[in-house]
């Protein structure tokens, strides 16, 4: 499928953004982000593609385990309250996948990162503008980006963190 060129907007109502480690190595705790923003801006021969989200806006299900993370011991949201994403690179890889080659900044860190995309086919809405699903996965190291844990607790949570993003935008123009 060729994704018609102009700017699409991430829809945040039908989109989630979430992570995956391992604790302890026997559970994997998953968590999401609230808020974000994203847009993929495509044009004949390329594009760019653009993430934000708001660090503060984390969620795991604990509460508790919610402000350890946006405290200053691990995400620091006071510093660094936004986890970013900028494309350097869409590289087709067949005509409903492609590869996303950019930096994450994530604590004040900026590493490359490629993230897999699936494109499903647009939905159809006679009454609105075109929407398209895009399934995003990728994975990082804590470690890479200074996310430690003081002491024994950074060995109990795993440093491979997977990303799984299920997006739905919208095409504005």
């Amino acid at each position: 499928m060729m994704l018609r060129a102009g700017t699409w907007e991430v829809d945040r109502s039908r989109s989630s953004v979430e992570f995956a480690v391992k604790h302890l190595g026997l559970t994997t705790v998953v968590g999401r982000f609230e808020e974000f923003t994203g847009t993929l801006e495509l044009r004949p021969g390329g594009g760019t593609a653009s993430g934000f989200v708001e660090v503060a806006s984390v969620s795991i299900g604990e509460p508790a385990r919610d402000e350890f993370l946006v405290s200053p011991d691990f995400f620091d949201a006071g510093r660094f309250p936004q986890i970013t994403f900028l494309s350097s690179e869409l590289r087709p890889v067949d005509e409903t996948t492609f590869a996303v080659i950019g930096g994450l900044t994530i604590h004040g860190h900026t590493r490359p990162v490629t993230l897999d995309v699936v494109v499903t086919e647009p939905e159809s809405d006679a009454t609105g503008p075109q929407k398209i699903r895009l399934t995003v996965s990728g994975q990082i190291s804590r470690a890479h980006f200074q996310l430690q844990f003081a002491g024994a607790s950074n060995k109990a949570v795993g440093d491979k963190v997977r990303l799984e993003l299920s997006l739905v935008a919208t095409r504005s123009s």
